[in-house]
């Protein structure tokens, strides 16, 4: 169940506004450091991206969309950055 709720977090996080924008910012990068502290996750772009994040209540978890890029194969791989049992991924 642990997973399915992470799959589900990580699916959120990357909601991405609407599909098809003429051009928008294209992902370089997408890095995930975890820590004792924190996880950081950083995601490069060629342009400054347009966010915004909120907090969703059931199940609890940290949403952010990004405006006006595509899911590219960065943008895909994030999943498979995110280990299960990081508590600061799974505690959001």
């Amino acid at each position: 169940m642990k997973r399915r709720h992470l799959l589900q977090s990580t699916a959120t996080v990357l909601l991405l506004g609407r599909a098809q924008i003429a051009r928008g910012a294209s992902i370089l990068a997408v890095r995930v450091w975890p820590a004792a502290e924190y996880t950081r996750v950083t995601i490069e772009a060629d342009t400054p991206l347009n966010t915004q994040a909120q907090f969703v209540a059931n199940p609890p978890r940290l949403a952010l969309d990004i405006e006006g890029i595509e899911l590219n194969p960065a943008l895909r791989e994030l999943v498979g950055k995110v280990r299960s049992d990081d508590p600061y991924i799974t505690g959001v």
